[in-house]
């Protein structure tokens, strides 16, 4: 990136002026080109200088903060980011719970999640390999697993694996699935099971609509928090995976949206 600036900066530096050869300049006009060059070249140093006295009077916590916060806009200017969540299994049809995702992720910049299902024709394969972050959905049986990762294998190169329907009760299954086939758990996402959030789907509503900071009723019982719990951990791990600077820049969202 800096390399990009000081190219841009190189550029306005030795701009020349279009259809004036210098040889074929009078003095007078040279003399006239070396001021305007002197002045552009003095208000463009006078944007790159800081003076020294700036930074010695600072902590260095707060400069690190500053430099930090300056990279973050940056690198989030103009940026955005396809998250495709898809299941190599035709017979399911997956629940990514995007209602909780879509709205949460939007806040931390230009985050597009698309649903694709289980299909796996030509065109949906050609936009799952453009997609910045791939979301498998695998059920945690075993015959799942091997089916995709040994019968029907398909790489991406950035990809998160999210186990759907999960119960705590499998977790011991899961873990030793993840193991064998070598996913590391920071990639791993669990969606559990939820009785009333399937139901609140069936009747075309939203489950989150009320999740709100100071909101409590989806706290009512056990599986609710759980629900929400891993779920937040899935985003925390979705934003790492997707790129780990969005996360930096407001750590709280998450916890708060819960």
């Amino acid at each position: 990136m800096s390399d990009r600036f000081s190219q841009g900066f190189a550029r306005m530096g030795t701009t020349s002026f279009s259809g004036v050869g210098m040889s074929a300049m009078k003095p007078r006009e040279m003399r006239v080109t070396n001021v305007l060059r002197q002045k552009k070249d003095s208000s463009i140093s006078s944007i790159m200088y800081v003076p020294k006295k700036f930074f010695t009077t600072l902590p260095p916590f707060r400069i690190m903060k500053m430099s930090l916060c300056f990279l973050f806009q940056i690198h989030i200017m103009n940026k955005s980011y396809i998250i495709a969540f898809w299941s190599p299994i035709q017979t399911l049809h997956p629940q990514f719970c995007l209602d909780y995702f879509i709205p949460l992720l939007q806040k931390f910049g230009d985050i597009q999640c698309i649903d694709f299902q289980s299909r796996r024709d030509p065109r949906t394969m050609h936009l799952l390999q453009q997609a910045d972050l791939v979301v498998i959905g695998l059920p945690a049986d075993s015959a799942y697993f091997y089916s995709f990762f040994c019968e029907h294998w398909i790489a991406f190169s950035n990809v998160c694996y999210a186990i759907l329907d999960y119960f705590p009760c499998l977790q011991q299954e899961t873990n030793h699935l993840c193991r064998q086939y070598r996913i590391p758990e920071q990639s791993v996402l669990r969606f559990p099971y939820n009785a009333h959030f399937l139901e609140t789907l069936r009747r075309g509503k939203s489950f989150f609509r009320h999740c709100q900071p100071k909101s409590t009723s989806l706290f009512t019982t056990e599986n609710q928090r759980l629900f929400l719990t891993e779920l937040a951990c899935a985003a925390r791990r979705i934003l790492n995976t997707l790129d780990e600077t969005l996360l930096l820049q407001n750590p709280d969202i998450i916890q708060s949206f819960r």
